[in-house]
Parts: structure tokens; C-alpha cells; sequence
């Protein structure tokens, strides 16, 4: 996936089970966080999908990712993760 970072529209397609899903992401810099939101149609329903990266003071990349509960139709779900350089 390729992202413009300056807020203007990135197309990319990924493969899903070999279905194909056409996606649009507007990626920018808030700070010291990238912000991406993506834009998708899947099984006929657009969907909403958010990202955000950011470093700790330590180096540890964190992202965080909310996404629609796509199992029990509730809120949203959120996804934290850290990854750190050994």
C-alpha cells in the first residue's frame, strides 16, 4: 500500500481471498502522528477504517487501528500495537 502523506487521495487495491477491494486513503501528519483514513466498499457496505502511527520517546512504533466490529455489528473496534527495534 502507498500513501501520499499530504492529505490528497491515495487509490490501492488489496486482495482479499482473491476478491479484489478497491480502497481510498487520505494520509497526513498531525504532529509527530501519520493519520490514515481509508475508505473501502465491502460486500456491497462502505466502510470506515482509521489509523494512526506515531514513535515513543524510546523509538517504539505505535499504531493504533479502528474498524467496524464486522463479527457482532457493535462499535467499533479498536486495536492497539507497539513494536519496538531489537
Amino acid at each position: 500500500t502507498i500513501y501520499k502523506l499530504d492529505g490528497s487521495e491515495s487509490k490501492n487495491t488489496l486482495t482479499v481471498q482473491g476478491n479484489t477491494i478497491d480502497q481510498v486513503s487520505k494520509a497526513k501528519w498531525e504532529g509527530g502522528t501519520l493519520k490514515v483514513d481509508t475508505t473501502l466498499t465491502f460486500d456491497g457496505n462502505p466502510v470506515q477504517v482509521s489509523m494512526s502511527m506515531s514513535l515513543d520517546p524510546s523509538g517504539t512504533l505505535l499504531v493504533e487501528s479502528t474498524r467496524p466490529d464486522f463479527q457482532g455489528g457493535g462499535a467499533p473496534v479498536t486495536t492497539k500495537s507497539s513494536y519496538k527495534k531489537n
